[in-house]
């Protein structure tokens, strides 16, 4: 037994140190170095530190790759879902300001009024809201949620004037005060293309740039077959905005952030998309 104990090769401390050395032969030569209780486990653990380094730079590698993957994959199905045409455009429902904003603010009271027309106290709400039907209500606002914060929606763009071809774009007539130059029916468009026009101070109103090929420009005369569409999708955060956010509308108020938004200018008549620009 004691001859087998000396003729076995990591005995040899020379030996393993050669094998560790050797590119070809490292893995055996770390098996000897583990098997020899010559070294110290300081020295096994900095000989073994580069097999552990590549296996955990495989194992992150092989992480994101299969995170990298399932990207492409869930991109390449949203671009499918979301790709623009005609008919997906007409068939989006109408955005609206306040029964979109009521069910992202997620007052049960709110929401359903009918079904809650009882409860009037502030005692009665706090019993209410830890009773089961306050619990099934609030289930269905979250389902809601999911499916308004899931959807998109379109705007159309109403009392366009006619088309400038030297400035490329539309005029728009923005007397009101109740509107931030940035939103459109409440809802936040961080690069919509609106430039506000003055005359010696006082605004008289706005164009909403839209560049359009002079070939296709010539159509836009013909008001009642060119419709611009807004289509996005909203968010549950709302923006305060000031006085300070514009030169002329001296108005505050609070807008729903949205997220991939499109400006569109559809040709009804033709049935195809003119123009589209990404304005989130």
């Amino acid at each position: 037994m004691g001859t087998q104990e000396k003729a076995r090769w990591y005995k040899k401390k020379w030996l393993v140190i050669l094998f560790l050395i050797s590119i070809v032969m490292y893995p055996l030569g770390l098996y000897g170095m583990w098997k020899n209780r010559e070294f110290s486990v300081l020295i096994k653990l900095l000989f073994s530190s580069p097999l552990i380094l590549i296996v955990l730079i495989g194992v992150f590698m092989d992480e994101n790759e299969k995170t990298d993957s399932a990207s492409r994959i869930a991109k390449s199905k949203l671009e499918e879902s979301t790709e623009l045409n005609v008919d997906r455009i007409i068939n989006l429902p109408e955005a609206r300001e306040y029964e979109i904003e009521t069910i992202l603010k997620g007052d049960i009271f709110e929401i359903f009024p009918e079904e809650t027309k009882n409860v009037t106290t502030d005692l009665q709400k706090d019993t209410f809201l830890n009773s089961n039907k306050a619990e099934e209500l609030k289930q269905r606002v979250e389902k809601m949620q999911r499916e308004v914060l899931n959807s998109r929606y379109k705007i159309i763009l109403g009392s366009l004037g006619e088309y400038d071809l030297k400035e490329r774009a539309f005029f728009i007539d923005r007397q009101s005060r109740k509107s931030h130059k940035k939103t459109v029916k409440g809802f936040y468009f961080s690069d919509l293309p609106i430039k506000e026009l003055s005359v010696q101070g006082t605004k008289i109103g706005s164009i909403i740039r839209i560049d359009i090929p002079k070939s296709d420009a010539v159509n836009l005369e013909n008001r009642d077959e060119v419709k611009v569409f807004i289509i996005f999708e909203p968010t549950n955060t709302l923006k305060t905005l000031s006085f300070m956010d514009w030169k002329y509308d001296l108005w505050e108020g609070e807008y729903l952030v949205t997220k991939n938004a499109v400006l569109v200018v559809l040709d009804l008549r033709a049935r195809k998309i003119i123009w589209e620009k990404d304005i989130s």
